[in-house]
């Protein structure tokens, strides 16, 4: 009996306190637009989710209906913030696979440090896409990635800008391409590659946006989506965009790419970031944004060996137009 009025004593204040935390995650979302210390907290809108649906069990199971009410209003205001993000379902449908495509990309970020190096390149080949996109190529990477030459012959990158460590690896024939670097003002980052694909021309391209913190750093990411938008825009209908954008899909930083970049996301719950978590402990911030012309018919998250992202494997199918 003892044991068990302890933990009653204690599962008050835990619940006010979980209480009070999910009311806080379901503010931000609409704070986010003007408040950068809001946008950065509902980067675990997830997370904070998650959280509000225990503290909900929680009163139910103590018996406390208001302070249930109440989370159950907190949570759902959470997801339908999340909502306003175009979720497919959470495990891939059957007719998938049967759905053509014409064009299979693979989009990682590498990691830096990555010590797995020759199992990364191992990973690729066993994937097998037809494009590769690549972000963090520092430091011995394209030593490591020389392997995979004779298999995608054709490449856009922007080594040579400033700030840039972004890649398109193609097998593909490349009509063309485009690049961007950062600068000191924190502008754009991407590497672009026109694919022609048996259904006609796709441009992709790649980016990696700086992170959030410390503060200033949305600013930056601001910047980072207004020149990489703008350049993505200016392409053809037939554009699609990857990345690690260091940002979730009901931020202001990806809403403001798929806005200015005339781009559609194409999200999924499971998260990429960091890889070692469980879902739903990881954070979405791995994504595709395709153009009018371009529909994403399978995304898939995948391992990638020593890097701290998953993977994205996706499914492109080019539209008329």
């Amino acid at each position: 009996m003892t044991i068990r009025r302890t933990l009653r004593r204690l599962a008050a204040p835990a619940l006010t306190l979980g209480l009070l935390a999910g009311l806080g995650f379901a503010l931000v979302p609409f704070l986010g637009g003007i408040s950068a210390k809001a946008d950065l907290l509902a980067q675990f809108l997830l997370q904070g989710a998650a959280l509000t649906f225990v503290v909900l069990v929680g009163c139910l199971l103590c018996r406390r209906p208001w302070r249930a009410g109440l989370a159950a209003v907190c949570l759902v205001l959470q997801l339908a913030s999340m909502r306003q993000a175009p979720w497919p379902d959470i495990a891939a449908r059957p007719a998938d696979a049967a759905r053509p495509a014409d064009a299979t990309v693979l989009f990682a970020n590498l990691l830096v440090d990555n010590r797995e190096k020759a199992a990364t390149v191992a990973r690729i080949r066993a994937l097998d896409p037809d494009v590769v996109v690549l972000a963090e190529l520092d430091g011995g990477w394209w030593r490591a990635l020389a392997p995979l030459a004779a298999s995608y012959p054709h490449r856009a990158d922007c080594r040579k800008k400033p700030g840039c460590d972004v890649a398109v690896l193609s097998r593909l024939p490349v009509s063309d391409r485009l690049t961007l670097g950062g600068g000191g003002g924190g502008g754009g980052y991407l590497a672009l590659a026109r694919v022609e694909t048996v259904a006609g021309p796709i441009d992709v391209g790649g980016t990696h946006l700086r992170r959030p913190i410390p503060l200033g750093g949305l600013w930056r990411q601001m910047r980072q989506v207004e020149a990489v938008a703008s350049a993505m825009a200016a392409r053809p209908p037939a554009r699609v965009l990857f990345g690690d954008f260091n940002a979730v899909p009901w931020g202001r930083v990806v809403g403001e790419a798929a806005r200015l970049g005339g781009l559609k996301p194409s999200f999924g719950l499971e998260g990429t970031w960091p890889a070692s978590l469980p879902w739903p402990l990881r954070l979405p911030i791995d994504h595709v944004l395709a153009g009018p012309a371009v529909e994403v018919v399978k995304r898939e998250v995948v391992a990638m060996p020593g890097s701290d992202h998953k993977a994205l494997l996706v499914r492109l199918a080019r539209r008329p137009g």
